[in-house]
């Protein structure tokens, strides 16, 4: 059986937060990622190096992609309701 973690709060999309974009290969994701923000509900993560450094491209070729949708959130949900396929 699978458990569904509980949420206090949705989370959002961090692709068009200022961390994001001042974000030189990690400089600013990375201290995020390994140190969290309990205060808001993400604990720290311990990751490897080269695991990080693909979060970390990830994070920015997704924020690519949408930027090059254009639209802004109600853009990806326009998209998803013609049956294409979600960004993420």
């Amino acid at each position: 059986m699978a458990v569904t973690p509980q949420v206090e709060k949705p989370g959002r999309t961090s692709l068009g937060s200022k961390l994001v974009a001042e974000d030189q290969r990690g400089d600013k994701i990375e201290p995020l990622v390994r140190g969290g923000r309990p205060e808001q509900g993400m604990p720290a993560f311990s990751l490897g190096d080269a695991d990080l450094a693909a979060i970390v491209a990830f994070i920015h070729d997704q924020k690519t992609k949408a930027e090059a949708l254009g639209g802004g959130r109600r853009g990806l949900g326009n998209r998803r309701c013609r049956g294409r396929t979600p960004l993420f």
